[in-house]
């Protein structure tokens, strides 16, 4: 969590916010492509009632604006005019990248949740071709690969790296990604299962 909040800042600092507007558009056009217009429409339409209800109407998203752009920016303090008038220029344009880029995540979790069921079709049988190779090395006495373990684990945590990246990145994000990642980690589970120790 820590991650993708330092991730967010991080794009938030640099990025415009009609860069990353520009990527919801071109994301929303190739979610239509892979899951047709209407169930893009709807993960747009979800994304705006979470973001609203979230952040809006809650009131977040003014007392955030409110706290660092104050209506008198110079009240209490020196006037250095352009300087001032630049510096809140451009704390703005980082707020409005800010929550154009919380609205994308949603939008991009939104995708994430379209490929649950058939993540959840597929752990269940890795699940059981794991257990069940386990169980045939146990019977033949063969011996656990502890490369393969080892670069099974590491394949995994790339992909979760992947994916928290994927959440934040200033580019639009295919929306097969997702499902690719996941069926990487699912394949490399099943490994993991297939060779773990057998006094474990």
């Amino acid at each position: 969590m820590l991650l993708l909040l330092v991730e967010v800042l991080i794009v938030s600092a640099v990025v415009k916010q009609s860069w990353i507007v520009q990527n919801i558009q071109e994301e929303t056009f190739k979610n239509e492509r892979v899951f047709g217009h209407q169930t893009a429409q709807n993960i747009r339409k979800r994304a705006d009632d979470i973001y609203t209800r979230w952040f809006v109407k809650t009131g977040i998203q003014d007392s955030l604006y409110q706290m660092l752009l104050p209506q008198n920016n110079h009240s209490g303090g020196l006037d250095l005019g352009p300087v001032s008038d630049s510096v809140f220029s451009h704390v703005e344009g980082s707020l409005g990248t800010f929550w154009a880029v919380v609205y994308q995540i949603i939008v991009r979790l939104q995708v994430w949740w379209m490929w649950l069921p058939a993540a959840l079709l597929l752990i269940i049988p890795a699940i059981i071709d794991g257990v069940m190779m386990r169980k045939v090395k146990i019977v033949a006495h063969l011996t656990s690969s502890s490369i393969r373990l080892k670069y099974a684990t590491l394949t995994i945590v790339i992909s979760l790296f992947m994916m928290t990246a994927a959440l934040v990145s200033p580019f639009a994000v295919n929306p097969l990604l997702p499902l690719i990642l996941i069926l990487c980690c699912i394949l490399m589970f099943s490994v993991i299962l297939a060779n773990v120790q057998k006094d474990i």
